[in-house]
């Protein structure tokens, strides 16, 4: 219990000394990402090379359990229900690190550039980018507040509740055009030898950036949030 209660403390101090504090925090052991994901990275020891667009909408597959988790936190700030403000961080961290940090990027760098050099859905591509700015601020603004400390205030819990309201409804539109939309359309402008070695490319920096298991190392530790905020039962939102 004493060690717990170390760790949360840590990560509250962390959240409040800024994003890069917050990283370093959660390297440590038993709260890191690889280290709650190590299985899922073992269970991957036979590289799966994925098309590229499947692999983007997996990503928004992963944002959307993170989307849920805000949504939990929100309800619960709302009505004066108790959470711990570390799983909203370290769902925050996933979002800025690997949803912002990478899936964006490649986003902004090969679908939307090729997109607008073609001419097309380019008044789309123009929003989405506006977007993932605002996106970006508004994680800031989630990682600045998601503390005991901060939350002992009825303003910052006010505060915290709006931006996660703001930016789920800003993501459920915004990664349902590109599934729909977006990412279709740009397959259609390669060959079938572009979008393979697009795949290779993806498929390599992803786990130059996050080790062998990628992506998959990340979805053991939002289960992880799931469970501890009791919305992992997938029975449970069925009506």
């Amino acid at each position: 219990m004493k060690t717990q209660q170390n760790r949360r403390g840590f990560i509250q101090s962390a959240t409040t000394a800024g994003p890069l504090a917050l990283t370093a925090a959660l390297t440590l052991p038993g709260l890191s990402w690889s280290a709650l994901g190590q299985e899922k990275a073992q269970a991957y020891e036979k590289e799966i090379e994925t098309p590229a667009i499947e692999d983007l909408m997996k990503e928004h597959g992963v944002l959307n359990r993170a989307l849920l988790i805000y949504g939990e936190c929100e309800g619960r700030l709302n009505t004066q229900r108790e959470f711990d403000p570390a799983l909203l961080a370290r769902t925050a961290i996933f979002v800025r690190d690997f949803i912002q940090g990478y899936h964006e990027k490649i986003e902004e760098e090969h679908i939307f550039t090729r997109l607008e050099k073609a001419g097309r859905l380019t008044e789309i591509t123009t929003v989405l980018r506006r977007q993932h700015v605002r996106g970006r601020a508004v994680t800031a603004q989630i990682l600045g507040l998601a503390s005991v400390a901060k939350l002992k205030e009825s303003a910052n819990r006010t505060e915290l509740a709006a931006a996660l309201g703001a930016f789920v409804r800003m993501y459920r539109p915004h990664e349902a055009r590109e599934d729909t939309g977006v990412f279709p359309t740009f397959k259609t402008l390669l060959s079938p030898r572009e979008y393979e070695r697009l795949g290779e490319k993806l498929e390599r920096t992803e786990h130059e950036r996050f080790g062998k298991a990628g992506l998959e190392g990340f979805i053991a530790p939002i289960e992880e949030c799931e469970k501890a905020l009791g919305i992992y039962d997938l029975a449970q939102f069925t009506p």
